[in-house]
């Protein structure tokens, strides 16, 4: 299902309800599953992904969504939250937190 993606935190920073309605959806498929490579402890974690429509082998549309939570449903669409892991200028790695507005390709 081609689903449309808004990103509704910057660098951990929530965006205003204007700059999110104002943004540009990403297009593409969401897939969420579990990942156990990276984990120290052996469990699994849960990462969420928005992958290219069409090119299986295209690299993500946006960094993985980790640990995603279902926070809020509605008739329109759906609220995930988690943490991303980006840099910011020469720093090591942070995790910050992200949420992506879902709804279904119009």
């Amino acid at each position: 299902m081609l689903l449309s993606v808004v990103e509704t935190h910057r660098q951990g920073v929530r965006l205003s309800r204007d700059e999110i309605r104002a943004a540009e959806p990403i297009l593409g498929q969401l897939v969420i599953n579990d990942w156990r490579e990276g984990c120290s402890v052996g469990r699994a974690l849960r990462v969420a992904y928005l992958k290219h429509p069409t090119i299986s082998y295209h690299p993500h549309l946006l960094h993985p969504l980790f640990e995603p939570v279902i926070v809020r449903m509605t008739s329109t669409g759906f609220l995930l939250t988690g943490m991303q892991i980006c840099v910011v200028g020469q720093t090591e790695p942070v995790e910050v937190a992200q949420g992506w507005w879902v709804r279904q390709n119009q």
